[in-house]
């Protein structure tokens, strides 16, 4: 999978079968999800780039010689948004993109699917290689994916992304106007600091 591919698959076959509502479309951060739409320079870059970078966001030029690394630094100034080419064609058809935390896959119900998915096929998958009858076996698998195990693994996505919110933490209270000490209340501490004893 590269970007090319996802970005023709996405404007060409996602974005045309969705209702016609404002939904959000939940992304992790794949690299080929992820194609800027202008990068930010950096030192592989042309001087032109940096340049017209520059220009089309409207960074004052600094003074003097102008090297190229005068001009990234000026670039690292400014904090720019990134924006995204998926982002962008969400938005021109009337969605919103929702980009999951690095490292999260638990929070996009999709992986609980693949992983559903992946299971049934390699039940019933007799052929060692990548075939018709295989690919007929994956059509067939994905037209029975039941709504119902849609269903359940958005559930389990919200009690996670509710567990994030809303933690069981235990209260404690520190008395910090008691000047005593109770040495019966240490005797479990391991102490970090062995300079002490």
């Amino acid at each position: 999978m590269d970007s090319a591919l996802f970005e023709t698959w996405f404007q060409n076959q996602l974005l045309p079968n969705l209702l016609n509502q404002t939904l959000v479309i939940v992304l992790d951060n794949a690299s080929y999800h992820s194609r800027m739409l202008h990068p930010k320079p950096a030192k592989r870059h042309k001087k032109e780039y940096v340049l017209s970078y520059l220009q089309e966001h409207n960074i004052a030029m600094p003074n003097g010689k102008i090297t190229k690394d005068k001009l990234l630094a000026k670039v690292n100034e400014v904090d720019i948004p990134t924006e995204y080419v998926i982002d962008g064609m969400a938005k021109e058809a009337g969605h919103i993109v929702l980009r999951l935390p690095p490292y999260h896959c638990i929070l996009n119900p999709i992986e609980l699917i693949w992983s559903n998915l992946k299971r049934n096929i390699r039940k019933h998958n007799a052929a060692p290689t990548l075939s018709a009858k295989l690919v007929d076996l994956i059509r067939q698998e994905v037209d029975n994916i039941p709504v119902e195990l849609w269903r359940n693994c958005v559930k389990h996505v919200k009690d996670v992304e509710n567990s994030y919110v809303s933690p069981n933490i235990q209260r404690f209270i520190i008395d910090i106007g008691n000047e005593s000490s109770d040495e019966s209340s240490f005797e479990n501490y391991d102490s970090c600091d062995s300079d002490d004893e």
